[in-house]
C-alpha cells in the first residue's frame, strides 16, 4: 500500500509541475505580446487597400499639458522633458498606382480649458539623423469647419502632403504654453495626433 501511495503522490507532483509549467509559458507569451503592443501603437486609417498610419510608442498618442508653464519660444524649442514632446512616425502601405492626399492633425480634447491662443506648437521632421523644423513655433489654430479631407472642426492641421509611394517619416512634436498665457486655474488639457486621408484618382 505504501508503494501505491508513493506512486500516486509522485504522479500528483508531476501533474502539478506540468500545469505550473504550462501556466508560466502562457504567462510569458501573453506578457511578451502585451509588451510588444505597448511598444508599437497606431492611429490607422484605411482607404480601400491603402493604409496610412501614425505609429508611436507612448501609452497615448499625444501629450497631457497638466504641468505646463508659460515659456519663451527659444526655451520651448529645446525642451527635452518627455512630457513636452511626442515622437511618432507617419507610415504608408501603398498597393495601387494612386495618389493619396493626407492631413496630419493635432486635436484638443473636449474638456480642454485652454484657449487656442495659449498653446504653442512646434513640429520637426527627422532628416539624416537630425530633426529639422517644419515651421517656426506658432499658436494652436483650430479649423473653422471640417476639411475636405476629413479633419474635424477645431483640429489644427500640422502638415499636409500628397504621396504616391511608401513613406516612413519620423516627426517630433513639442508643445508648451505661450509666454503671454495667463493661467488662473489648474490646466486640464490633452492633445492627440491623428491623420486623415483621401485618394485622388
Amino acid at each position: 500500500m505504501e508503494k501505491d501511495n508513493k506512486g500516486i503522490s509522485n504522479n500528483k507532483v508531476i501533474v502539478v509541475v506540468l500545469i505550473l509549467t504550462v501556466v508560466i509559458v502562457i504567462g510569458l507569451v501573453v506578457g511578451l505580446c502585451s509588451f510588444k503592443n505597448k511598444q508599437n501603437k497606431k492611429v490607422k486609417i484605411q482607404t480601400d487597400t491603402e493604409v496610412l498610419s501614425v505609429v508611436y510608442s507612448k501609452e497615448v498618442n499625444g501629450l497631457n499639458m497638466k504641468e505646463y508653464i508659460p515659456l519663451k519660444d527659444e526655451v520651448g524649442k529645446k525642451l527635452s522633458n518627455k512630457a513636452h514632446y511626442f515622437d511618432f512616425n507617419v507610415k504608408s502601405e501603398m498597393n495601387n498606382d494612386v495618389s493619396i492626399k493626407y492631413e496630419l492633425v493635432l486635436r484638443k480634447d473636449e474638456n480642454c480649458n485652454l484657449d487656442d491662443s495659449q498653446i504653442k506648437v512646434y513640429l520637426e521632421k527627422e532628416n539624416e539623423g537630425t530633426y529639422v523644423k517644419m515651421f517656426d513655433p506658432k499658436l494652436y489654430k483650430g479649423l473653422k469647419k471640417t476639411s475636405s479631407i476629413g479633419s474635424h472642426k477645431n483640429d489644427m492641421i500640422l502638415y499636409s502632403d500628397k504621396i504616391v509611394d511608401n513613406i516612413n517619416d519620423k516627426y517630433r512634436l513639442r508643445v508648451w504654453l505661450d509666454e503671454k498665457a495667463s493661467v488662473k486655474t489648474a490646466i486640464q488639457c490633452s492633445l492627440s495626433v491623428s491623420i486623415y486621408a483621401k485618394i485622388e484618382k
